[in-house]
């Protein structure tokens, strides 16, 4: 993990989704779970260049039962390409 400590931890994103609840507050929940990954990393010095909530978009599974919803309750850490 050499790599987090250089300027490549600079391309490093965080994604937060959420489960479509219905109170309608999906992409405010997302965003705050994907702030606090990101509150989690620069602890450790890691600081993502970019830190956002996307709500219930792109679900993984169906939110109509508990483990869907589970499922779709996530934050996706992607590194952008360096070239």
């Amino acid at each position: 993990m050499s790599w987090l400590n250089g300027s490549p931890a600079s391309r490093l994103m965080l994604f937060g989704f959420a489960d479509g609840a219905p109170d309608g507050a999906s992409r405010t929940t997302s965003l705050e779970e994907a702030r606090a990954v990101a509150a989690e990393l620069e602890k450790r010095g890691v600081r993502p260049q970019l830190v956002e909530g996307f709500g219930a978009a792109m679900p993984l599974s169906s939110s109509s039962d508990p483990d869907g919803r589970q499922r779709n309750r996530r934050v996706e850490v992607w590194v952008r390409d360096g070239s």
